[in-house]
This record gives C-alpha cells, sequence and structure tokens, in this order.
C-alpha cells in the first residue's frame, strides 16, 4: 500500500517528538497460547492537538491553559480522526498483522479505530472472510469530545463504510444499533448517570426546541470535573464487560471447533482499542482510590498478543 507522510508532518513529528516508528513484533515467536491480539488505535487529531497544547505550556494545568478547553469541548474535535502519522503507522503495521489469522475482530466504535483496522488490514489476504465487529463496550473513557461518537450511525457510518469498501472489508454495526444513537450513554457503568443523562435526553424538545444530542452531551462533558463523565472505575467496569463478551465469544468459537472436528487454534480475535481502555482491560485490579494496578499502556498501534487467562 502506497503511502508518503507529507514533509508537515516529519517536521512536527520532530518538533514535537512524536514517533514515527511503532513497536516491532517478532511474527516468528510462538503466539499459540495467546487468542487475543490487542491493537491501539493509531495517533490521532486529539492527540497532536494535545502534543502541540504541551510543547507550547509544558506544566499545562486544566484549567489554566489556553487552547485546552476548547480541545475537549469544542464541537469541532468531536470523535477524533487518525493524523496522517497515524495512517503511517498503520501501513507500517501491515506485514506483521497480515501474519495472524482471525476469526474476528473487535473494534471500537469511535472514528480512529475504525480507521486504525481498515488501514491495518487492508492488504491482509482473508480480510473478505474477517468478521469485523463495531463492540460499544470498546469505546474509550467519555472525557472529551475527541472521545465522543455524536454520529456513529449516521454520517460517520457512511465515512467508514465507504473507507471500508475500498479495502473489501465489511463492519458490522448491529451492537451499536441495537443500543442506538446515545449507546455511548447507555455503556457507562454507572445507572445513576445513565438515568440522568437519559432523562435529559428524552426531556429534550419539551419546551418547543429540541437540542441536538451532541451538544447535550457536549455540555455534559463541560459540567464535570477534568471533563470527565467517566471515571476510571467507571471505564475499569466497562473494559471488564467487554472482556466477557469477547471471552464468551472464545469459548463458543472453541466449542464450534470441536463440533466441526476442527482444530483452528492459530485463529486470533483481534481488538482495536484505546489506551485507557486496554490499560483498564489488561489491569489486575483498581484501587479505591481509582488507581488502575498493573494495566499495560500500548503505544499507538502497537499490536500486542494476550491472553486473558
Amino acid at each position: 500500500m502506497d503511502f508518503h507522510l507529507s514533509e508537515e508532518s516529519k517536521f512536527y513529528s520532530q518538533q514535537y517528538q512524536i514517533p514515527l516508528e511503532v513497536p516491532q513484533l517478532d511474527t516468528e515467536q510462538d503466539f499459540s497460547d495467546k487468542p487475543i491480539i490487542l491493537i491501539r488505535h493509531g495517533f490521532s487529531m486529539q492527540n497532536f492537538q494535545e502534543k502541540e497544547i504541551t510543547y507550547k505550556n509544558p506544566s499545562w494545568e486544566y484549567s489554566k491553559t489556553e487552547g485546552l478547553e476548547e480541545m475537549f469541548t469544542s464541537e469541532k474535535y468531536i470523535d477524533s480522526s487518525l493524523h496522517e502519522i497515524g495512517i503511517f503507522q498503520c501501513i507500517q503495521q501491515q506485514k506483521s498483522i497480515n501474519k495472524f489469522k482471525f476469526y474476528t475482530v473487535f473494534i471500537s466504535p469511535l472514528r480512529r479505530t475504525i480507521q486504525t483496522c481498515i488501514y491495518l488490514f487492508a492488504t491482509h489476504p482473508d480480510r473478505q472472510n474477517i468478521k469485523f465487529v463495531l463492540l460499544p463496550q470498546l469505546a474509550e473513557c467519555l472525557c472529551s469530545s475527541g472521545c465522543f461518537s455524536a454520529f456513529t450511525l449516521s454520517q460517520t457510518r457512511k465515512e467508514m463504510e465507504a473507507l471500508a469498501q475500498k479495502y473489501q472489508i465489511s463492519l458490522d454495526y448491529s451492537r451499536v444499533s441495537e443500543l442506538g444513537e446515545s449507546w455511548q450513554i447507555k455503556v457507562l457503568e454507572n445507572d445513576q448517570i445513565v438515568k440522568n443523562i437519559l432523562e435529559k435526553l428524552e426531556r429534550n424538545g419539551e419546551c418547543g426546541y429540541r437540542q441536538p444530542y451532541h451538544k447535550i452531551i457536549l455540555d455534559e462533558i463541560k459540567q464535570t470535573k477534568n471533563y470527565l463523565i467517566e471515571s476510571w472505575e467507571m471505564l475499569y467496569k466497562k473494559s471488564k464487560r467487554a472482556q466477557e463478551i469477547i471471552k464468551h465469544f472464545l469459548e463458543s468459537a472453541k466449542q464450534q471447533q470441536i463440533q466441526n472436528g476442527q482444530d483452528d487454534s492459530e485463529y486470533k480475535v483481534g481488538i482495536v482499542s484505546h489506551g485507557y481502555l486496554m490499560k483498564c482491560m489488561t489491569a489486575s485490579r483498581i484501587e479505591d482510590n481509582g488507581s488502575v494496578q498493573e494495566g499495560i499502556v500500548l503505544q499507538n498501534v502497537q499490536i500486542l498478543p494476550y491472553s486473558f487467562d
């Protein structure tokens, strides 16, 4: 797949110390005991904005740093897409990902993770037979406009399906469609927060004016401390919910193999998600103060064979 990084991106990668190279996996190793392949999304536009703000304000604070509130709450940063550098990173990892066979790849429904999956699997020899499933519980912490997927089932879906079709990849939106537009609220692991926000959505329009869904959620983000609707504890619980869904899928797949007399032990399940979510998913526990213990922090487009056992 032919792709050339612009001179502008090369310049900023040096100025902001953005790594263009991604951690390479030794695909000659035996990963037969690792049925899961974890993949973090590529470098995103929000990641770039964070680098730019940090470069200008090395010791920034949430309430005082210029540009920070806009980055976390502005409509223009909703559901951050991949930066050109992120696409470049994905293409670097194509040879490594092509070495693995997959049953299914579960993807966070946010734009940057879908884009990462498409560009990463764009040359996979079996991509037309792999099931690419958007799993709501793999979404990143709802902590900024960049992590808020407001248009998943409308304009974003059209854009992502068009990109996927370009590389003969089919995306399964069924799990998101079942939850509807407010899917990202409904998977939050706090019943009271979910209830409060859904009630606001239900009351929307009672006074004659119906406010767009995305504006209501952005207002919620603005009103929280440090823009966090979703706490570490909530994210940890959500990640474990996703883990249970995927473990159940693996168990069902193994049972199907046994019934069919097949040995598909080489086949993997892919997970394309986010740094915080996968840190929680791989963590051993979470402390009372919200500190996540022993979770793995992946770099952009790092590929990590893994086992939940």
